[in-house]
């Protein structure tokens, strides 16, 4: 699982089809961080690389270093305008 920072950066960019490759880089969404002094938690918005597949995430970080996948759904659907995909949780 890799987080795309910079699309860029992207493993296999040039193994997409040329569509593929343009949708990447005008759907892409810079990471959001934000932290919750409450609980000492910090959650990350970002698209990631998994399993050969886009998905955009909703990542949980703990002030102990455990992470967990909140939530994530595939971001390829609505490059191309397929209709959304369901989030998975």
């Amino acid at each position: 699982m890799i987080l795309i920072n910079n699309p860029h950066d992207m493993p296999l960019l040039d193994s997409l089809d040329p569509d593929a490759y343009n949708a990447v880089f005008t759907q892409h969404k810079p990471a959001v961080v934000s932290h919750d002094e409450s609980t000492d938690k910090y959650t990350v918005e970002a698209d990631l690389y998994k399993e050969s597949q886009l998905v955009r995430a909703k990542i949980e970080i703990t002030h102990k270093g455990r992470v967990t996948i909140l939530e994530q759904k595939m971001i390829m659907h609505e490059m191309f305008g397929a209709g959304r995909a369901e989030s998975v949780m």
